[in-house]
């Protein structure tokens, strides 16, 4: 705590007292603690680029080591040390994933742009459904995005629900498409490389991925259903050469133990695992969701969607749109329900086909798999532009 915060009172001042450095930019995610998502696959297309000179800053040691092996010692650093003050302080842009908060206890230099390259798509609301915010939410808000001087985004419908939830101009979105979503246009993995995830699982056919969202209040539900029997899902995976991926928020403390003992077809899939979905995304035949935004990511690569919104009228965030409207699937209530619906979508019924062109469209203004060199030459373009 001591030395966070000794840092952080250095990196309040160091911005002033130093030049910016040619080209340097700076990268993060996930407060910090994780190398994934749009900014990982930004900052790996940036080493080697000449016109631009990229950093991982984590709070992790363990992360800074292992890009450090891969690429070389000046491509990582330890946030909290004289190194990672020191960049963010000479910084021509700083790239981050989920607010001002990725780099605890640290001012972000306001002389680089700031760069808001986001980690999905918005399904669920802000929380504050019809209330009036708080001032505590709204001091949040200005905290937390007001730094913001660009936002990442992959359509106008996207560009709109985030400006309204974050209270920033629809100006400073840029809707050129998340580096993330080119994975699943791009499979960066093989079948091969995700059955060496779960070499003890029996051989598949099929994934189902199942990904509930997270709950604050409550714990999150796996197969909410009345009519829950093991041996009925168990047969169901056994006769449909199916494995059952279960894929928990990353801060949801779910014990999945119980679930695991049904079926060698059922497996863990978290983010310890594999910390980027999208690269096992595009290999899935289905997906299973409450209110998670990968039913609609998993659209890129046309992979249907089955929804149990089990607790929709008193869902604790909220949902951004008409539920039904952009949820182009089956709706299920019991496990006979989605037994069915799961055979019929494993077994190429497209019936949702239309609802899931049409949702496609509204989120993805470009499809082409190119989205990571368009950031990289935009964020090119503009420190060029600081340089002149």
């Amino acid at each position: 705590m001591l030395r966070q915060l000794g840092f952080g009172v250095l990196s309040l001042f160091l911005p002033y007292l130093l030049p910016g450095a040619c080209g340097r930019i700076v990268l993060t995610s996930f407060h910090g603690r994780g190398y994934r998502g749009n900014p990982r696959l930004l900052f790996e297309n940036m080493v080697g680029n000449r016109s631009l000179s990229p950093i991982w800053l984590s709070t992790d040691p363990n992360i800074v080591r292992r890009i450090q092996q891969k690429y070389g010692k000046e491509f990582a650093a330890l946030a909290h040390s004289w190194r990672g003050i020191w960049h963010i302080a000479r910084a021509q842009a700083i790239v981050i994933s989920h607010g001002m908060t990725d780099l605890p206890w640290l001012h972000l230099n306001r002389k680089a742009l700031l760069f808001q390259a986001f980690h999905g798509l918005p399904t669920k609301g802000d929380g504050q459904g019809c209330a009036k915010p708080s001032l505590a939410h709204r001091f949040r808000l200005w905290r937390h995005w007001k730094p913001v001087d660009r936002f990442l985004s992959s359509s106008p419908l996207v560009s709109d629900i985030y400006a309204r939830r974050y209270r920033l101009p629809v100006s400073c979105f840029l809707e050129l498409g998340y580096p993330s979503h080119d994975a699943m246009i791009h499979a960066a993995t093989t079948p091969d490389d995700v059955r060496a995830l779960f070499p003890d699982a029996p051989p598949w056919k099929h994934i189902l991925l199942y990904t509930p969202t997270f709950r604050k209040q409550t714990v999150t539900q796996l197969f909410p259903f009345d009519d829950f029997d093991p041996e009925t899902l168990r047969r169901f995976l056994d006769e449909n050469d199916v494995l059952c991926c279960l894929r928990p928020h990353p801060n949801e403390k779910l014990n999945l133990d119980p679930w695991l003992a049904i079926s060698p077809r059922i497996v863990a899939l978290d983010d310890k695992i594999v910390p980027d979905l999208y690269t096992v995304l595009p290999h899935c035949s289905l997906v299973v969701t409450d209110y998670s935004a990968v039913y609609i990511e998993g659209l890129l690569a046309d992979i249907p969607s089955i929804f149990v919104p089990y607790d929709l009228e008193t869902y604790e965030r909220g949902l951004a749109f008409d539920y039904n409207e952009m949820t182009p699937g089956a709706k299920v209530s019991s496990l006979a329900a989605m037994v069915m619906e799961a055979t019929a979508a494993l077994n190429a019924q497209r019936k949702y086909a239309s609802d899931q062109d049409r949702v496609r469209k509204m989120f993805f203004t470009h499809i082409d798999g190119h989205a990571t060199e368009r950031v990289t030459q935009w964020l090119c373009e503009q420190i060029g532009k600081r340089q002149s």
